[in-house]
């Protein structure tokens, strides 16, 4: 990507011409000026009796319960709500959102019903 197009860019308003991918592609490194792409944030605290603004801020990051852990991209709208919520979540910034590790299926049967079965794990 050239200086010029990535300028374009920026200056270019997000919905008009432009696809969803191309607004979500990442930026090569030569050209991004922030060293982070991630903000990894996780729920500390939960949200009961607190006022309706707050509840949509948590709620606009992905967020709907305590504990729960997700990557929203480094911009100044999501900087801006983690500041609003900044009591109740921990942020980590990372470069690499990481991959989602197998669920373990269970047992499985190894047999039949006639000989002898055996459950392995």
């Amino acid at each position: 990507m050239t200086i010029r197009k990535f300028r374009a860019r920026l200056t270019h308003k997000p919905g008009r011409g432009t696809s969803k991918m191309d607004q979500d592609a990442p930026l090569p490194a030569a050209v991004s000026r922030l060293p982070y792409r991630y903000y990894q944030v996780t729920l500390r605290r939960g949200t009961n009796g607190l006022p309706g603004k707050t509840v949509a801020s948590v709620r606009e990051l992905g967020l709907t319960t305590r504990h729960q852990v997700v990557w929203v991209r480094v911009t100044q709208k999501n900087a801006g709500l983690i500041m609003k919520v900044k009591e109740l979540v921990d942020v980590r910034l990372v470069n690499q959102i990481p991959p989602k590790r197998p669920i373990p299926l269970g047992y499985k049967k190894v047999g039949s019903a006639l000989g002898t079965t055996t459950l392995v794990q």
